[in-house]
């Protein structure tokens, strides 16, 4: 398996109401099967530097 190094520029993603970054990665993509679709979650709190 690869190592992950960046997100695509096409990757599935949302803000949550409370304005964290939810990335959504594809059933296989980054994990075995039997995992499902991973969602990683990037608190707004860590972002606030990076956006305006």
């Amino acid at each position: 398996m690869d190592e992950f190094k960046k997100i695509s520029a096409s990757q599935n993603f949302y803000l949550t109401s409370s304005g964290d970054l939810v990335i959504v990665f594809d059933k296989y993509e980054v994990a075995p099967g039997y995992m499902g679709a991973p969602e990683f979650t990037i608190s707004k709190k860590l972002l606030s530097s990076i956006l305006r």
